[in-house]
């Protein structure tokens, strides 16, 4: 089975929105994820890559349907604060994650997805 696959399913079944996000590249993952029964499609290192991808996505399919993940840890040194990271939280880019999030807003992102990687995966 594909992810589409696997959202065609769901779609089918659960009866609520569909939020689906990894490995989206490109246009055509977003309209074949939307078409497969998605309602929104989540952008994390894509984004991070290449801002403009957020734009594109929005203009093309709307900002009700983009969402952007960000992935934060806590920095310490030299300064304070929250970074983004990419890669399930094992690469850092030097974004401040507030920083981040407003030009995600500005380029289109209908919706922030925040998450924090400093506990992630521990017990």
């Amino acid at each position: 089975k594909t992810i589409i696959d696997v959202v065609e399913q769901t779609a089918a079944r659960v009866f609520m929105p569909l939020t689906v996000g990894g490995g989206v590249r490109t246009l055509e993952d977003i309209r074949a994820l939307l078409k497969a029964g998605a309602d929104k499609v989540s952008i994390n290192t894509a984004a991070v890559q290449r801002s403009e991808f957020v734009q594109e996505a929005a203009e093309r399919f709307g900002t009700q349907c983009i969402v952007v993940a960000i992935d934060v840890k806590r920095r310490i040194a030299p300064a304070a604060g929250w970074e983004v990271f990419t890669h399930g939280g094992r690469k850092s880019t030097g974004l401040d994650v507030v920083e981040w999030a407003k030009t995600m807003a500005q380029y289109g992102a209908g919706e922030i997805l925040l998450t924090s990687m400093d506990q992630d995966g521990q017990q």
